[in-house]
């Protein structure tokens, strides 16, 4: 399938025309960093199918909606009334509910009740009301790398000059917690990106700050600076 190639620059698109786009993500460079193989089937064989949407992307994708964009909340996500689908009455009403869904991202009411009580635990922080203040949410950008000429594409979550944000979900908020997890996926890399890619808009960041709060009660969150040690490891 041929991809969307964009011109460099930032562009309001949505997260499907990203991910279906021409450039290389700090994803990608992180899938060639575990295996060359691995980045060759997903990204260039053209045989790679994503796999339908986990629990984990639906919570944390909503989360971001709710969170950074709630005017597209609606227009995305259905809350699936609860029905007894063993019934003839249940059944009908849970094909009338996917019939209203129009082919939105299905939620139930323990899903969607979580994500409240995660935007919750984030919205009333100062930190978090300070840097969505004046912010651009979820813009794509691409470039081209100047010593390979590949191009390369980066979505920050949070851009509020000179500060650029990022949002985690996570099994352990803690700094103990967080630093394992920066390791395992690699949030240095992400950050060099995202820095590399506000760079050739002419808007580097000074600080990069990622807003992690947890998937279970109570919901604890935690926010932790990027140090330059770390950014420099990514570059």
């Amino acid at each position: 399938m041929t991809k969307m190639v964009y011109e460099e620059g930032m562009h309001d698109i949505t997260n499907e025309q990203y991910h279906g786009s021409e450039g290389v993500s700090r994803s990608a460079l992180w899938t060639f960093k575990e295996l060359p193989q691995k980045y060759w089937y997903q990204y260039l064989s053209g045989n790679y199918e994503r796999p339908k949407e986990s629990e984990a992307y639906l919570i944390g994708n909503m989360l971001h909606t709710k969170l950074l964009e709630p005017q597209l909340f609606d227009e995305q996500f259905y809350i699936m009334p609860k029905t007894n689908r063993t019934t003839k009455q249940g059944k009908i009403d849970y094909a009338n509910a996917l019939a209203c869904a129009e082919g939105k991202s299905l939620v139930n009411e323990e899903q969607f009740t979580s994500v409240m009580q995660m935007h919750d635990s984030l919205a009333n922080e100062q930190v978090v009301i300070d840097v969505l203040g004046e912010a651009k949410f979820e813009k794509s950008i691409f470039w081209r790398d100047e010593e390979t000429g590949i191009m390369c594409k980066c979505r920050p979550d949070i851009w509020n000059d000179p500060v650029c944000a990022d949002l985690k979900t996570t099994e352990d908020a803690s700094p103990k917690g967080f630093q394992s997890s920066a390791m395992k996926f690699g949030y240095f890399l992400q950050a060099a990106m995202l820095y590399e890619g506000l760079k050739s808009i002419g808007m580097p960041f000074e600080a990069f700050l990622f807003i992690c709060v947890e998937k279970k009660k109570p919901y604890s969150g935690g926010m932790y600076l990027l140090d330059d040690a770390a950014l420099q490891h990514g570059l």
